[in-house]
């Protein structure tokens, strides 16, 4: 976990290196959406790849798909490119992200709950006009991950994962945007669960959370 931190610590770094970097070569004639951003994002995320497999088993189960909705913050840097284009770091958090369980499997109930999910990442676009861009995004996420099976055989893990986005942002005016995106986030690996009085062992993969994201942010 320490080893995990660290690496997290070194590319959120990075990313900061990069946006001062960029912030030092920022051109007097500023696009609409250029400079230094930051904005408050309503998040619906949803899982659909989930499942666990008991030792033994050769079929996974799915759990019960669920949507919880949140909101989060976001905050990074664009620079203008040549031809409309436009790139730069970008890092987004929500503390709340949703929890899940198998409670149509019936029996003994498995719960998950994902929380403090963090994005370290770059974001990229294109300036179709001065009213509208087109977006896209790609990095690494980290995340709490707590299981649990009815209040029983608690454990916490941090798991990463890489996640992509694509989006449409608008101009509001007044240095405002407004932005819809779609994001997959692929947490990767697996969560072993260890031989209980209630339940045997199994393991749970997360796969990809989807979610769907409006924001909206203010330039600087």
């Amino acid at each position: 976990m320490i080893t995990k931190f660290r690496n997290k610590t070194k590319l959120a770094a990075a990313i900061l290196l990069s946006t001062i970097v960029l912030n030092t070569q920022t051109s007097f004639a500023k696009e609409w959406n250029e400079g230094l951003y930051l904005g408050l994002s309503h998040v619906t995320e949803e899982n659909r790849h989930s499942e666990l497999l008991n030792n033994g088993a050769t079929v996974p189960t799915k759990y019960t798909q669920n949507k919880d909705s949140n909101y989060g913050i976001k905050f990074g840097y664009s620079k203008m490119l040549k031809n409309n284009f436009f790139v730069g770091p970008e890092f987004s958090y929500l503390s709340n992200v949703i929890d899940f369980d198998d409670s149509a499997r019936g029996g003994v109930k498995d719960v998950v709950n994902i929380n403090d999910n963090y994005n370290f990442g770059l974001r990229a676009g294109y300036n179709l006009n001065e009213t509208i861009a087109f977006v896209i995004g790609y990095g690494q996420s980290i995340q709490t991950v707590k299981t649990f099976n009815d209040d029983t055989n608690i454990t916490t893990n941090v798991k990463n994962g890489d996640y992509n986005s694509y989006g449409v942002l608008f101009n509001l005016g007044n240095s405002f945007n407004l932005e819809f995106a779609h994001k997959e986030n692929d947490i990767r690996g697996s969560i072993d669960k260890p031989l209980t009085e209630n339940r045997i062992a199994h393991s749970i993969k997360l796969r990809k959370i989807r979610s769907n994201t409006i924001t909206i942010s203010k330039s600087f």
